[in-house]
């Protein structure tokens, strides 16, 4: 093998070890937004569930805001009670 050989086999595994990388990056960073994709929707689903096994007349004691910071996904919470008529809240 000459030098110039040498040289263009070691430019094109530059080449291919560098496609390679960057597909692996995007990879992840489509990797980490579908992972937070899953944590909005656990804790949508989480608060779902609270307020639905909550009793009706208890609904305003749990106006006000939370904070959870549980890593990687910190949210905020806030909640308020309209009363429409005396038997409907939203």
């Amino acid at each position: 093998m000459t030098l110039i050989e040498v040289i263009v086999a070691l430019v094109l595994l530059s080449i291919v070890i560098v496609s390679h990388a960057l597909l692996t990056l995007r990879f992840g960073q489509h990797q980490r937004t579908a992972s937070l994709g899953a944590y909005r929707t656990a804790a949508l689903t989480s608060a779902a569930s609270k307020f639905t096994s909550i009793p009706y007349d208890s609904l305003p004691g749990r106006v006000g805001c939370q904070t959870f910071s549980v890593q990687p996904f910190a949210y905020q919470q806030c909640v308020t009670v309209t009363d429409v008529s005396s038997t409907q809240r939203t």
